[in-house]
């Protein structure tokens, strides 16, 4: 984790993440229609430093490589906002979920719910 004061020192701050190659796919194709479009993800991890790093600089790059794969990055994204502990029935979170890939584009994300089970955890 790097520090709040670190992160105002640097100004080569991005986030690699990791996700299934069948929604990294899915985000792309529908950016390549309609590139404005957001597409919100899922993590199982609270991103508190890339949420504080995001409050400084704006807006982040954000690198993805597939799970599963080399490890290389495949895919890479510009990362506007980020909604730490998200509830049903927030105004904010019910916005983003609105961005998020629906089943016509990966089967089964509707079900996906907010992964509350990763957040009970922490």
């Amino acid at each position: 984790m790097i520090s709040k004061e670190k992160l105002r020192k640097t100004s080569d701050i991005a986030v690699f993440a990791r996700n299934h190659h069948k929604y990294l796919e899915a985000a792309a194709g529908r950016n390549m229609v309609d590139p404005e479009k957001p597409t919100t993800f899922r993590a199982r991890s609270i991103w508190s430093t890339a949420r504080d790093a995001l409050q400084l600089y704006k807006t982040l790059t954000i690198y993805f490589s597939a799970v599963g794969g080399k490890g290389d990055v495949e895919y890479s994204a510009t990362l506007h906002h980020i909604r730490l502990h998200p509830k049903r029935g927030d105004h904010e979170t019910e916005t983003y979920l609105g961005f998020t890939l629906i089943d016509e584009e990966v089967e089964g994300t509707s079900k996906e719910g907010l992964w509350e089970q990763f957040y009970l955890q922490n």
